[in-house]
């Protein structure tokens, strides 16, 4: 058998490597049999013996938003019963208003759906002259303390929550929704 200089290297280096790639596979078996911690634990609140957090698969948040048009708040836990799309928007941004003629469309293709556009942070004076300036007519719920926004986690907007009619969210969309998308998401639904 002829050695050569470099043979002890590369035994040194072989068992480096078979000794990290033990090292790792015995970690990741440690992280697989402990049970983590659903991001759920963390972003919920208990209300009586509800659990709601805004993840798929909790009970939506619940919030009363007053109305831009109507003298009557909205109460998102009075909605049960009826699929639901809520909608987080602002007026500054651009890709709220590129979606809002989707989220027309689709509300008038679905009556039974109840849509629910919610400003964020902005005077109802605002949200009424840009509306009026684009020729948007639909119902706007007015978060003016950003506190349903907060209760949502918001990452940016638009941000889109689809509600099935138990409660439970059953998506949330990042980003500007379609009206493709939304019936995709539905249709299961009703």
């Amino acid at each position: 058998m002829i050695q050569t200089q470099d043979t002890p290297s590369r035994i040194h280096k072989m068992l480096l490597w078979v000794t990290a790639v033990t090292a790792l596979s015995a970690g990741l078996m440690l992280i697989f049999s402990q049970k983590l911690p659903d991001r759920v634990d963390f972003s919920g609140v208990l209300v009586g013996e509800q659990y709601f957090a805004p993840e798929v698969g909790a009970l939506a948040p619940p919030f009363t938003l007053p109305d831009l048009a109507a003298a009557e708040p909205v109460d998102l836990l009075s909605l049960r019963g009826t699929p639901v799309i809520l909608n987080f928007w602002a007026t500054w941004c651009p890709p709220c208003e590129a979606e809002m003629p989707e989220l027309i469309q689709f509300s008038s293709e679905y009556p039974s759906v109840r849509l629910l556009s919610v400003n964020v942070g902005e005077s109802p004076a605002q949200v009424s002259r840009w509306l009026a300036e684009r020729g948007l007519e639909l119902q706007v719920l007015m978060d003016l303390n950003s506190e349903a926004a907060s209760a949502y986690r918001l990452r940016g907007q638009p941000t889109t929550f689809v509600i099935a009619p138990d409660g439970a969210i059953v998506s949330a969309i990042y980003g500007p929704t379609t009206v493709t998308q939304l019936q995709l998401i539905v249709e299961p639904l009703l």
